[in-house]
């Protein structure tokens, strides 16, 4: 015959710690990273591969930058370039190797030229700067005119560049100290009372409207 008592089991609850934030395994951070390595990394936005960089062909300028530079000397300034893995940090490079300059001379007739400045680029060899073209620069470093000119459009009159305030911003919906300050001293404010069984019942007879009102003006009710 069977017992009639049954066995019961009782689990005890795995007790876990909390997770904690980890930045560097987030996929927008790891795309981040990437992208400012020069590797093969996928767009937040339209989820799109975005392909390595590598050392772009050489100009066809007359200076003939690249023979000028070295073909050894490219690729380390290529490396070193995409070595800094940071955004900031590449501005800044550019910073040092790019001369804003007024046009000597223009060649639009009977109107103002729209373009009023330019820029001369440079490479750093050992301690010699290298003048070369616009072509060669952009290729040796494998980016976009747009790239160097979001870059210089942050430098200072001083020279100086901008801090990066890329993710620094004061959220809009951000509630100010002073007002969280004001919402503490109210709370403190109010007379701490002991709930009785029968201030229960009482409070629960009342309308919530009524009871927020006199919480906030102090109104003292029979």
């Amino acid at each position: 015959m069977a017992s009639s008592h049954s066995k019961v089991e009782y689990k005890v609850p795995k007790i876990t710690r909390k997770r904690k934030r980890s930045d560097t395994e987030w996929k927008q951070a790891d795309a981040k990273l990437k992208r400012n390595c020069g590797q093969t990394y996928v767009s937040r936005r339209r989820q799109q591969v975005v392909r390595e960089r590598k050392v772009g062909p050489p100009c066809q300028c007359q200076d003939k930058c690249y023979t000028r530079v070295g073909e050894e000397n490219v690729k380390e300034i290529f490396k070193s370039y995409w070595g800094l893995k940071d955004h900031y940090g590449q501005s800044v490079y550019f910073v040092g190797c790019i001369t804003e300059v007024e046009v000597k001379r223009s060649r639009v007739k009977d109107r103002p030229s729209r373009q009023t400045r330019n820029f001369l680029y440079t490479v750093k060899v050992g301690h010699a700067d290298i003048k070369v073209c616009r072509k060669a620069f952009l290729s040796i470093h494998d980016i976009t005119d747009k790239r160097v000119r979001n870059a210089m459009k942050k430098v200072t009159p001083t020279g100086v560049l901008a801090p990066d305030m890329c993710g620094r911003h004061t959220p809009l919906n951000k509630i100010s100290e002073d007002r969280k300050q004001s919402v503490r001293n109210h709370i403190n404010s109010l007379q701490t009372v002991v709930i009785t069984r029968e201030l229960k019942a009482h409070i629960a007879s009342i309308s919530p409207w009524v009871l927020i009102l006199a919480l906030c003006t102090k109104v003292t009710w029979n």
